[in-house]
């Protein structure tokens, strides 16, 4: 790996030009004031090892400075700007709240991605950019917790679709969850996933007031289908009360893998 002008210059890792590199988030910078309280500057981390709490964020020499405004502008942006932050705002919310849903399930209720205060393509790609971010480089192997993501012939398929090359994956699943709560929480986790028993891959995260969950493979149910951001006839977006229930199950899932000792440093 070359330097150049104070940054590392090598190949980037979406574009695969070789150029001078961005320290690049994982999870978007702006995105950890809205997980700290106001009076401590550091985040509850936990992970399948132990409770912590620290100022790390997940960042590493990614992308280039052409990639890194692609993923800015496409998404990141929007996302930051929609969904819950720091000044309790949630935009996102209370834009599908003021809307009629168009689809009643049992726990979600769903909305056209076109509802006004709505941009679903921006949604999907923030998404997708996070989980194949999660694809492509080992996280863990710097900070101790995250997973590098197994996605298979995906990989290739969605770096692709985040350059605008081709569509997003015929065999892909996008299913946005916006949190339907007045003080929805706010936490995030790291991208987690594989190989369902069902012949499948869904991989998710969370982000303050959001989850995303995407399945891939020729044996994605049909309901699932039916639920995506991208594919379906109306590009559904679902407002939920589940999506705290999506955090305590993921956080109790690692803390009962904890020994005692480890329950908070």
């Amino acid at each position: 790996m070359a330097k150049g002008k104070g940054r590392p210059t090598d190949q980037c890792r979406l574009c695969h030009q070789v150029r001078p590199l961005c320290d690049s988030h994982l999870l978007p910078r702006g995105m950890y004031g809205t997980f700290r309280d106001a009076t401590d500057p550091r985040h509850v981390v936990l992970t399948a090892n132990r409770v912590t709490r620290t100022t790390k964020q997940i960042h590493a020499h990614l992308l280039c400075d052409e990639c890194e405004e692609r993923f800015n502008s496409n998404g990141e942006r929007w996302t930051l700007r929609n969904c819950l932050n720091a000044s309790g705002k949630f935009a996102l919310r209370d834009a599908l709240r003021a809307s009629t849903p168009t689809l009643e399930l049992e726990k979600h209720r769903g909305y056209p991605g076109l509802t006004p205060g709505v941009d679903v393509d921006q949604l999907v790609y923030f998404a997708t950019s996070v989980l194949w971010r999660a694809a492509t480089y080992d996280w863990s192997r710097i900070y101790g917790f995250g997973e590098k993501l197994d996605l298979g012939p995906y990989e290739e398929e969605l770096r692709n679709f985040l350059l605008g090359l081709n569509e997003f994956p015929q065999n892909g699943s996008m299913i946005v969850y916006v949190a339907d709560e007045d003080t929805p929480y706010a936490g995030a986790t790291s991208p987690t996933g594989g190989r369902t028993k069902y012949n499948y891959f869904q991989y998710s995260f969370l982000i303050p007031g959001a989850r995303f969950s995407l399945l891939l493979g020729q044996s994605v149910p049909t309901d699932s289908r039916l639920m995506c951001a991208v594919r379906s006839a109306e590009r559904v977006v679902f407002l939920t009360k589940q999506v705290r229930e999506f955090f305590e199950s993921a956080a109790l899932n690692l803390r009962s893998k904890l020994p005692d000792s480890e329950l908070l440093k």
